[in-house]
């Protein structure tokens, strides 16, 4: 690999460098706001309870909610939400209440494809990822589609947040992909781009994970 480029420094010209195609990002207009709240979840605030990931929250809700307790659950985070009670944000993963939008990779010829991506603002490279299975799947039912469940605890904060990301820079954002089809050198020429550009979003995540 040339390791020529100024660390945090990459462009969407060393992409093209090394073989990156630039890929069509179709992004809708609509943006998505309170999306937790659109969940079709029958379950009550009771019955989430008793799960797993929700129990840190069971003592606060039996005590202090205790007239919402058979409500459903995505009813009531929109309330507490309305009413500035910020507990409702316990519910979900730490990008669940971010503005989300609809984008699809729209070359057909790449969709069944795998290997690395990368996002650009601006021209500058700000995420690097891999791809095991296909980038249809990973962009298209994936980053860019993010429904009600995905804001929960049990969602993919990753996904969520990559989205709101997309959405807050969709007037300078460009997608490119490198095809290739052996994991092992998918993974290590993930890891050889992340240390040499540095991407800005690419920290951002990890912070997010270690916290």
């Amino acid at each position: 690999m040339n390791q020529s480029t100024t660390k945090g420094k990459g462009s969407y010209k060393d992409l093209l460098n090394r073989g990156f195609k630039k890929c069509t990002l179709e992004i809708e207009k609509d943006s998505k706001k309170n999306l937790f709240s659109a969940l079709a979840s029958p379950k009550t605030l009771k019955e989430c309870l008793t799960r797993k990931r929700y129990q840190k929250n069971k003592a606060k809700a039996e005590n202090s909610y205790k007239t919402y307790l058979n409500e459903p659950l995505p009813h009531f985070l929109d309330t507490l939400k309305k009413s500035k009670d910020d507990f409702y944000k316990e519910f979900l993963n730490p990008n669940g209440d971010d503005i989300f939008c609809q984008f699809t990779l729209k070359e057909e010829s790449v969709k069944k494809q795998k290997g690395l991506y990368s996002y650009c603002v601006d021209g500058k490279i700000v995420y690097i990822g891999r791809c095991r299975d296909n980038f249809g799947k990973r962009i298209n039912n994936g980053y860019g589609h993010i429904s009600p469940k995905n804001c929960y605890l049990d969602g993919q904060s990753t996904n969520c947040h990559v989205n709101s990301l997309v959405h807050k820079n969709r007037n300078k954002i460009s997608f490119y992909v490198l095809s290739m089809t052996k994991n092992n050198e998918i993974e290590q020429e993930e890891k050889d781009l992340i240390a040499l550009f540095d991407p800005e979003w690419n920290k951002i995540l990890k912070l997010k994970k270690t916290k």
